[in-house]
């Protein structure tokens, strides 16, 4: 009798208390050893596979770009964002999610290098663009106060 024994590596975090695998699969951890600085997926039960292979497919690519994906999620009517270390959330929505994600690397990804500290959000859900969402004084801009004209 040979009895092997691997010891589960873990890609990021599921929800508040498991961990996912590289593989996409969920297993419990030890309560007291998950690991702080993994990503944080969340999504309904079951897609813990395709949340995985979004996660591992787009934390390269950022990684790449020199930004780090923190969280991932794709809520219950399938759509999908995701947020960065830098505070940023970036929505990519239900469809084209693929083209999406490729628009944001090829146009918004330099506004975000360049402008990071002053957007709360990147909308990718536009046709022919993106919205975005300001912080504090970047969201009244220049010559206003509290969002109204001065």
């Amino acid at each position: 009798l040979a009895v092997l024994v691997v010891e589960q590596s873990a890609a990021a975090r599921w929800g508040e208390h498991g961990l996912l695998n590289t593989r996409g699969e969920l297993f419990d951890p030890d309560a007291h050893h998950i690991p702080p600085e993994l990503a944080r997926l969340e999504g309904p039960e079951g897609k813990e596979s395709v949340v995985a292979q979004r996660y591992l497919a787009a934390e390269g690519r950022l990684a790449q770009a020199g930004l780090r994906l923190t969280a991932l999620r794709l809520d219950a009517r399938g759509a999908w964002e995701f947020d960065l270390a830098n505070g940023i959330t970036v929505r990519l929505g239900r469809r084209q999610v693929d083209e999406r994600f490729e628009k944001f690397m090829s146009t918004a990804l330099k506004l975000v290098t360049q402008r990071g500290d002053d957007i709360a959000y990147v909308d990718m859900r536009y046709t022919n663009g993106f919205a975005i969402g300001w912080r504090g004084a970047a969201a009244r801009g220049p010559g206003r106060e509290g969002g109204h004209d001065a």
